[in-house]
């Protein structure tokens, strides 16, 4: 309790994953029958003009309107984008902007979370760090857990659709195979040696294909907060280099967060009631999309446009409920394909002594030194999700 509209006052970084499949053109499979019979794997090309990231400031005025500006990465092409609108911060940190999402501020006003939970279809997640303090790559030293969740088409082979057709005229109707192999998650501890090099460690999760993965790199850390890895990803440090965010500008679309690693803990770490916000894919969420293929004679050659899987996407804002004692409850909207529903349910959860987080949903993560934060991906299973979680 004891949030205002002043809670949220001056200039952040943040960064935003968002699905938008309005705007095309929609990908499309190409036919080329020349005859009978015949038989093929047609492709199914993979839908990425509908994944962009964001990656900016926002300044709010404390009284209820915000500004911004910000790097929009549409699978590889860049614009610059603004704006600006209006909030609100209701007494208990609830926070909402005019343009649809929702969330929650860190009492303080250091971090804020938010995801898109109306029924519209756009899904959608951000988050945002307070920009302050003075930095240089010393600044970063230490390890730091990482949860990350991307889309990228190059690690194909692409999905296909077997087409076999004896004779014509021919009529059928396929499923439209989910782009699994293009969406990932992955839970990462990265060390940085303070003089601009890094090194990083953990598990990738393809749509349920688990893998250890591993790397090294060299970053760098501006004075005003703002940093760069060599991988492409950037975003920006927290003052007192607890957190930080990250999203790429360019290239495949992704996004982060990170958080310290250090300190001592157990399930009484996480007691009391967080906001978090979730964004994921879950293919079983169907049913799958559909396509029809008409033949009436040959040679036929066409062109088809495939659906977008938007059942498989969704968005949510929760109100957990941690008891201390390795149990949890929680409550929320979820935006599934631009469907607007209350969710709810309970479950349990484990933190180790090094602060590894474990919830019986498949998803791990950690949690901030102090229980104030604590970030979620799944390491296993086929739902491919970022979350992060605040103290209200």
């Amino acid at each position: 309790a004891g949030y205002t509209l002043a809670t949220l006052f001056g200039e952040y970084a943040f960064n935003f994953s968002m699905l938008d499949a309005r705007f095309g053109p929609s990908v499309q499979i190409d036919l080329n029958v020349p005859g009978t019979p015949y038989s093929s794997l047609v492709n199914v090309p993979f839908h990425e003009y509908a994944f962009r990231v964001e990656q900016g400031t926002v300044t709010f005025d404390g009284a209820g309107k915000y500004s911004w500006q910000a790097s929009r990465n549409v699978a590889g092409p860049t614009t610059t984008e603004q704006g600006n609108g209006q909030y609100t911060v209701t007494a208990d940190g609830t926070v909402a902007l005019d343009f649809g999402v929702v969330g929650t501020v860190l009492a303080g006003g250091s971090t804020f979370v938010l995801a898109s939970t109306a029924g519209v279809p756009v899904i959608e997640m951000g988050m945002g760090v307070k920009k302050g303090g003075t930095f240089n790559n010393a600044s970063f030293n230490g390890s730091y857990a990482v949860a990350l969740y991307y889309s990228d088409a190059t690690v194909g082979p692409p999905g296909t659709i077997n087409l076999n057709v004896t004779k014509t005229p021919y009529n059928n109707t396929f499923a439209v195979p989910f782009p699994g192999y293009a969406l990932s998650s992955e839970l990462r501890t990265m060390t940085f040696d303070g003089a601009g090099n890094y090194t990083w460690s953990g598990t990738r999760n393809t749509s349920g294909n688990s893998s250890p993965a591993s790397g090294s790199g060299t970053y760098v850390l501006a004075t005003d907060g703002t940093l760069t890895l060599d991988t492409g990803l950037a975003g920006n440090v927290l003052a007192g280099a607890s957190a930080f965010i990250l999203a790429t500008p360019g290239g495949k679309v992704e996004m982060g967060v990170g958080l310290r690693k250090g300190g001592t803990f157990s399930n009484a770490s996480l007691g009391g009631r967080y906001a978090v916000a979730h964004h994921y894919s879950d293919a079983t969420a169907g049913p799958a999309n559909t396509i029809n293929i008409n033949i009436p004679n040959t040679p036929y050659i066409n062109s088809l446009d495939v659906p977008f899987p938007l059942y498989a996407f969704n968005s949510e804002v929760r109100s957990i409920v941690f008891d201390g004692a390795g149990n949890y409850s929680w409550s929320g909207t979820r935006n599934k394909g631009g469907v607007s529903s209350a969710t709810s349910g309970s479950g349990y959860y484990s933190v180790a002594a090094d602060g590894a987080l474990s919830l019986d949903s498949r998803l791990s993560g950690h949690v901030l030194e102090g229980g104030s934060t604590f970030i979620l991906a799944p390491t296993s299973g086929q739902s491919v999700q970022i979350g992060m979680g605040v103290l209200r």
